[in-house]
């Protein structure tokens, strides 16, 4: 039997419906809270066992959800256990759904720029050079379209028709596809440069012509310094239409050159020269000989091909073996007396 003080009415409701649900109240409170925290929990441990970063982005996501969340869903389950109006729990299920809405969007946003920090982390940790102008750039575009299907969500829930929404929106979409056709492609573009790496900042390139250094890759443009020291502006959609040379990847440098000493030379220092050549390369710090060959009979002089490779890609290592073996070569032909060739004809004259 109810106690009489139980009964009394407070706006409409008896005491006991009141204390029922507060403790319906109290008790889902508790419940979420807990479920939340083992969860958050279970994951921090397994974060502890495992090298990915996944856990813990999992970890971010399931935090968003705090406290006013909690107290939402601890009056949406009260009011549906006790005899509230209908269009309280009505209005209250309408609130629910957007607030859920949002924190869902939320955690997603916070995956997202979680995801893109790692990411970033990740690149920078092998030594690769990162922007993350172009990443930030389509994480809001991203963002923008959780935003969206937050919205559309939350008007379902509220009783609205958001078919003819989505499908004006589709075809809205389409329309502006087309009309920015070409800010598109270079946005994609420099998608595929992040995600490709033809080039990456600092590295020197060269296309259609132009070389230059990367300075900066851009959501519509990538920026380079030129040789002379102006700056170069290049659409990304225009850079990947055609052929890049990327001297930044070089590793070490292939350098092939001729030369050519006089007809009439002795068949013995013909060889000689042959010798003299392999030495001086052979004998240079920071350089692999290739071969050295008499290849040919050319117009005016005996010709001698020699390829070797400069063990380092910076252009001025190249600049400073190819000078000391080019003064070597005249030193040491000079002394052997071999003389190079320039050219020349002989005209024979038959009396």
């Amino acid at each position: 039997m109810v106690p009489e003080f139980l009964t009394v009415s407070v706006y409409g409701f008896k005491a006991y419906e009141l204390l029922i649900a507060a403790v319906v109240f109290f008790v889902t409170l508790v419940i979420a809270k807990a479920v939340v925290t083992i969860i958050k929990r279970r994951v921090h441990e397994l974060s502890k066992k495992t090298k990915t970063e996944v856990d813990d982005i999992v970890a971010a996501m399931i935090s968003i959800f705090g406290w006013p969340f909690y107290v939402l869903i601890a009056f949406y389950v009260t009011l549906h256990a006790v005899s509230a109006p209908e269009y309280v729990r009505t209005w209250f299920g309408y609130l629910t759904v957007v607030v859920t809405a949002y924190y869902a969007a939320k955690a997603v946003n916070k995956a997202l720029d979680m995801s893109i920090t790692v990411l970033v982390k990740e690149k920078r940790r092998r030594g690769e050079k990162i922007d993350r102008t172009i990443l930030d750039f389509f994480a809001k575009i991203v963002k923008g379209v959780v935003a969206a299907v937050a919205v559309l969500f939350a008007l379902s829930g509220l009783g609205y028709n958001v078919t003819g929404i989505a499908a004006g929106l589709g075809i809205g979409g389409i329309a502006v596809a087309f009309a920015v056709q070409n800010i598109l492609s270079d946005l994609f573009s420099a998608l595929s440069i992040y995600f490709d790496r033809p080039f990456e900042l600092g590295d020197f390139i060269s296309f259609d012509g132009v070389s230059g250094t990367v300075k900066r890759i851009g959501i519509m443009t990538t920026r380079l310094t030129s040789l002379t020291g102006e700056e170069l502006v290049v659409s990304n959609n225009d850079l990947l239409s055609t052929r890049i040379h990327n001297y930044g990847r070089l590793k070490e440098r292939r350098v092939s050159f001729k030369v050519g000493i006089e007809y009439g030379t002795p068949l013995k220092k013909v060889e000689k020269a042959k010798k003299i050549i392999r030495e001086i390369i052979e004998k240079q710090e920071g350089v692999r000989l290739e071969r050295v060959y008499f290849t040919e009979l050319g117009e005016y002089s005996l010709v001698f091909e020699v390829v070797y490779y400069v063990l380092s890609p910076a252009y001025e290592d190249y600049l400073k073996a190819q000078e000391k073996i080019n003064t070597e070569i005249l030193r040491r032909f000079e002394k052997a007396g071999i003389t190079l060739a320039y050219p020349t004809q002989t005209v024979f004259v038959r009396k």
